[in-house]
């Protein structure tokens, strides 16, 4: 009974081994099956990356939100000339989009990370950037870019943190220039084509030497002295000022009468100005000395060519 009973297990165990050897060649042949499915009733595109962290076969590409295909190759990086002309090496994924979904030539084709590790594709469209009648087709070789973003931040958000942190970088960058100690000498001392810009700690420095100074200019006696006479001579000023400023008005008032006597015909002043008829001898008699002045140029002149003694006029 005990032999009969050995034998059916050894048989039970040998069914089951046969089993599991089975069912490992049927998932050896058939473990890309989903891939080969993906690819029915689909068109397959080749999409180029510069890098490609968390994509594999299997994985997803969304447009939309919707899941319009898969990833069913990614071929190893080689030398590929970009279109500016430049060579770089590129990785082709190569993917397979159900034929019910029509996705227009300018979407951009980005990869997304995961939280855990994994990536997956999606096509966008700039919303900015009108939608081309033109649809992507089978065999299409396209540019594809690494998104700032992940599943869980978009890249405008990506963005605005990326900007936050360059800022506190440069605004940690400028306090510690700030509080590196820098010297007077230094910043006077330097060249003009290699200058030192002054910081915090150059301005206390400043402040420092100058409180010295000031302390050592009032600490003097003789300073002190000199101070309180200034002072002094300064208070004696202020008080003679008011007196100055009456005597100023006093003069005002007495040049402004004599103008006003001038104008009103009152004075000699006044007559010489208002006067017509001495305007007029005036000026008659300035006539009659206009002649006798030119004659006696033509002498001085005669004089001057021939001197006292030969000069007898005409």
């Amino acid at each position: 009974m005990t032999t009969k009973a050995s034998k059916q297990n050894a048989l039970v165990g040998l069914f089951a081994f046969f089993g599991i050897l089975i069912l490992i060649g049927i998932l050896s042949k058939f473990h890309n099956l989903p891939t080969q499915y993906s690819q029915l009733g689909a068109y397959q595109v080749k999409i180029y990356f510069s890098k490609i962290p968390g994509i594999e076969t299997n994985s997803i590409v969304y447009f939309k939100g919707f899941t319009v295909g898969r990833v069913i190759k990614v071929d190893s990086p080689h030398l590929r000339e970009m279109p500016t002309g430049i060579k770089q090496y590129q990785i082709a994924v190569n993917i397979a989009i159900r034929d019910e979904f029509q996705i227009p030539a300018n979407a951009v084709c980005k990869l997304y990370k995961r939280g855990l590790g994994t990536s997956y594709l999606e096509f966008t469209i700039d919303p900015s950037t009108p939608v081309t009648e033109n649809i992507i087709k089978e065999g299409d070789l396209l540019e594809g870019v690494a998104s700032t973003g992940s599943e869980f931040i978009s890249e405008a958000t990506q963005v605005k943190l990326d900007n936050i942190i360059d800022a506190i970088e440069k605004l940690t960058y400028a306090l510690q220039y700030q509080f590196n100690p820098v010297t007077p000498d230094q910043v006077d001392s330097a060249s003009k084509a290699h200058p030192i810009n002054p910081n915090t700690t150059t301005a206390i420095m400043r402040m420092d030497i100058a409180l010295k100074n000031f302390n050592t200019f009032f600490g003097d006696s003789e300073m002190q002295q000199n101070a309180k006479s200034t002072l002094a001579n300064l208070s004696q000023a202020t008080a003679k000022l008011p007196m100055l400023i009456d005597q100023l008005d006093t003069t005002a008032n007495n040049i402004e009468l004599v103008f006003a006597d001038i104008s009103s015909g009152g004075g000699t002043t006044s007559k010489l100005i208002h006067d017509t008829t001495l305007y007029e001898s005036l000026t008659t008699a300035s006539q009659k000395l206009t002649p006798l002045i030119d004659e006696f140029k033509i002498v001085l002149e005669g004089i001057r060519k021939k001197g006292i003694l030969k000069y007898k006029g005409d």
